[in-house]
C-alpha cells in the first residue's frame, strides 16, 4: 500500500421476591426466578451505537484494509474481510481503492489512538470530547470508531445548526414524516485497532469477522444480560467463542443495509429485529424439511 493510501487507513440476574404470610406460624417463602432471554430488539439495541437518534452506516462502497500484519496475512484477511462484507449485501469498492474500513494490529492500542488523535485528528471525525475520553482511557483490547456525517434522508447535504444544539441541522426541502427521519448518518470511515497479543490463538477467519462487525456498523461489545444470541462480538469475552460471524450476525449485517436509510434509530432497530426473527423462523423451517424423509 502506498504512503497515501496507508495516511488515509490509519489516518442479570434480577431477583423479585415474593413474600407469603398467612399467620404467625407461616414461614416466609422467597422465590427467586431469572429473566428470560432478552428480547430480538432488546439484543439488537444492545449491540447497536445511537448516532444523534439515527443508525449510521456505509452509503458509499467499502474498501476493507489492514495495517499491523505481515503482507502475506494482512492479504488474506483484507480477503477475508471482502467475503464477510460482501454476504451482507454491501457494495464493496474496487481493487487497490481508497481505505475506509480499517482494521489496525498494534502492541499498544492506547498509544496509537492517542497518536492517530494528535497527528490527525480529523480521523476521529465528530466524536465528543466524552467520547474521545472514553476511547483513549479503554482498555482494550478492542477499540473502534467511525467518521460519520448527516445527510438529509434522500442523500442531500444538510447543515449543523451552529447556534443550537451539536445534534442539531438544517434540514431545507425534507419531508416530515412519522415513518421516517429528515435525515440519516452516513459512515464514511470505519476503524478497528487490536492489540497484538490478543490475537494470539485465533484464526484470521476469526480477526478478519470481527472487524467487519464492529466496523461495517457502530457496534458495541455485546451486554450479556441484555443480548441473547451468539456473535463474534463477544470474541474477546467467552471462552467458546465462535468461527465467525454467526447466523445472528450475518442476518443483522444485512438486516441493517436492507431497505432505505431514512428512518430513526428506533425504527431501525425494530426492523432489524424484525427481519432477525423472520430469518430464525426461515433457517428453522429449512432444518425441519430437510429433516423430513
Amino acid at each position: 500500500m502506498n504512503r497515501f493510501l496507508w495516511l488515509l487507513a490509519a489516518t442479570a440476574w434480577t431477583w423479585p421476591t415474593l413474600v407469603q404470610a398467612q399467620d404467625d406460624k407461616s414461614p416466609i417463602v422467597v422465590e427467586g426466578q431469572r429473566e428470560g432471554k432478552p428480547s430480538t430488539t432488546q439484543s439488537v439495541r444492545a449491540i447497536t451505537e445511537s448516532q444523534d437518534g439515527n443508525l449510521a452506516r456505509f452509503e458509499s462502497p467499502v474498501c476493507p484494509a489492514v495495517g499491523g500484519l505481515p503482507p502475506g496475512m494482512a492479504s488474506v484477511v483484507v480477503d477475508l474481510m471482502r467475503k464477510a462484507v460482501a454476504a451482507a449485501d454491501v457494495d464493496l469498492a474496487k481493487e487497490g481503492c481508497a481505505p475506509n474500513l480499517t482494521l489496525i494490529v498494534t502492541d499498544d492500542g492506547q498509544a496509537l489512538i492517542a497518536g492517530l488523535a494528535k497527528a490527525h485528528p480529523k480521523l476521529f471525525g465528530l466524536l465528543s470530547a466524552l467520547e474521545m475520553d472514553s476511547l483513549r482511557k479503554s482498555p482494550g483490547p478492542a477499540w473502534s470508531w467511525h467518521v460519520t456525517q448527516p445527510k438529509r434522508a434522500d442523500g442531500a447535504p444538510v447543515v449543523r445548526d451552529g447556534a443550537g444544539s451539536p445534534s442539531a441541522f438544517v434540514v431545507q426541502g425534507a419531508k416530515l414524516s412519522r415513518l421516517g427521519s429528515p435525515i440519516r448518518q452516513e459512515v464514511d470511515a470505519g476503524f478497528v485497532v487490536l492489540d497484538v497479543e490478543s490475537i494470539d490463538g485465533l484464526t484470521l477467519k476469526q480477526i478478519g469477522d470481527f472487524a467487519v462487525m464492529r466496523a461495517l456498523v457502530p457496534t458495541r461489545d455485546a451486554q450479556n444480560e441484555r443480548f441473547g444470541y451468539d456473535s463474534i462480538l463477544n470474541l474477546f469475552k467467552d471462552d467458546d467463542t465462535p468461527e465467525g460471524l454467526t447466523p445472528f450476525d450475518r442476518e443483522y449485517l444485512a438486516a441493517v443495509y436492507r431497505g432505505g436509510n431514512g428512518f430513526t434509530y428506533n425504527q431501525k432497530t425494530k426492523q432489524i429485529a424484525q427481519d432477525v426473527e423472520r430469518g430464525e423462523q426461515s433457517a428453522d423451517l429449512g432444518d425441519d424439511t430437510n429433516g423430513t424423509p
